[in-house]
C-alpha cells in the first residue's frame, strides 16, 4: 500500500508540474493549490486495556503499557526511496479550499510495542485446553507478562489513514513576502489498519494486516514557508484509536480489542503545486 501511495503521488505531482502555469504566489495565500509532504514521527501511548478472546479463553489485561519503535538514522534507510516507509512516517496530500484552509488525505504510520516483562493485572478465564501453563480464573490478579505469555506489537505498523481539515494563522511574514511563519491547527478522522505481530501463550505466531477500527485526532504546529512554494512543518498530534477484532491466530476465531490514546511529534517537509 505504501509503494502504491508513493507512485501515485509522484505521478500526480508530475502531471500538475507539467500543466500548471509558472505563477508565483505569496506564502500563506494558497487558494486552489495542491500540496504534499513527507516526514517522520515519534509516538507515545497511554496505558490501555487489552481484551483477548478465543476458544478456551476470554480475558483482559488492565492498564498495559507500550512504547514506539523508532528506526536508527541511516542514509540507506531514511533517504532510500525503496525503504523510506520502514521508519515511523507521515505522508499527506491536500488541497487549499481557501487561502489558509486546506483539506487533505494522509497516513500516519506509527509503531506500537507492548512492553515486555511488565507487571499488570488480569481478569477473566483461561482454560486448560488453551494454555495448561496459564489456566485459571482471574479477578484483577497480578501477572508478569513474559514472552511465554504474550508478545504483542503493531510494528508494521499502527497505520492511521485519515482525512483532515487544517487552517493556519500568520505569526510572521517578511516584507518581501518570500517567507512566513504560521501557527496551524487541524482535526482528523479516519480508519486504522494495523499489521499486528502476536504470539499468545508461546504458541503460533500471527502477523497479519487487518481493517480493525477508526481514529480521531487533533494537532497543532508551526509551519515555515520559504521560496514561495516550499515548507517545513512541525506539529504535535493527540488522538484516540479504537480497534476491534484484531486477528491473533489463524482461523479467525482468536481476536483482540483495545482502545489507544496516542501522542505524536512529527517533522515534515513539503511543497505546494500551483494549479492555476
Amino acid at each position: 500500500m505504501s509503494q502504491l501511495f508513493k507512485i501515485s503521488l509522484c505521478l500526480l505531482l508530475s502531471a500538475f508540474s507539467l500543466c500548471s502555469a509558472p505563477v508565483l504566489a505569496e506564502p500563506g495565500n494558497h487558494k486552489g493549490e495542491l500540496y504534499f509532504y513527507w516526514g517522520y514521527n515519534r509516538s507515545t501511548y497511554a496505558s490501555s486495556d487489552l481484551h483477548f478472546q478465543g476458544p478456551g479463553y476470554d480475558f483482559t489485561l488492565n492498564e498495559a503499557t507500550a512504547h514506539d519503535k523508532p528506526s536508527s538514522f541511516s542514509a540507506g534507510l531514511y533517504l532510500n526511496p525503496a525503504r523510506m516507509t520502514v521508519p515511523q512516517y507521515e505522508a499527506r496530500i491536500g488541497y487549499y479550499i481557501s487561502e489558509r484552509t486546506n483539506i487533505s488525505l494522509g497516513m500516519t504510520h506509527m509503531k506500537y510495542v507492548l512492553t515486555q516483562n511488565q507487571g499488570t493485572t488480569i481478569s477473566g478465564t483461561i482454560e486448560e485446553s488453551a494454555s495448561p501453563d496459564h489456566a485459571g480464573i482471574y479477578d484483577n490478579d497480578l501477572i508478569q507478562m513474559g514472552h511465554d505469555f504474550l508478545q504483542f506489537e503493531h510494528t508494521d505498523g499502527l497505520n492511521y489513514g485519515n482525512a483532515e481539515i487544517e487552517t493556519m494563522i500568520p505569526a510572521w511574514e517578511n516584507s518581501s513576502q518570500s517567507m512566513g511563519l504560521y501557527v496551524t491547527a487541524a482535526l482528523g478522522l479516519g480508519i486504522v489498519t494495523p499489521k499486528t505481530d502476536v504470539t499468545l501463550f508461546g504458541q503460533e505466531r500471527s502477523d497479519r494486516l487487518s481493517l480493525a477500527g477508526f481514529g480521531i485526532n487533533t494537532k497543532v504546529g508551526l509551519k515555515f514557508e520559504f521560496l514561495t512554494r516550499f515548507f517545513l512543518h512541525y506539529f504535535i498530534s493527540v488522538g484516540y484509536i479504537d480497534l476491534n477484532g484484531i486477528p491473533t491466530r489463524s482461523g479467525g476465531q482468536d481476536t483482540a480489542d483495545q482502545s489507544i490514546i496516542f501522542g505524536a511529534n512529527s517533522m515534515v517537509g513539503g511543497m505546494t503545486v500551483y494549479t492555476f
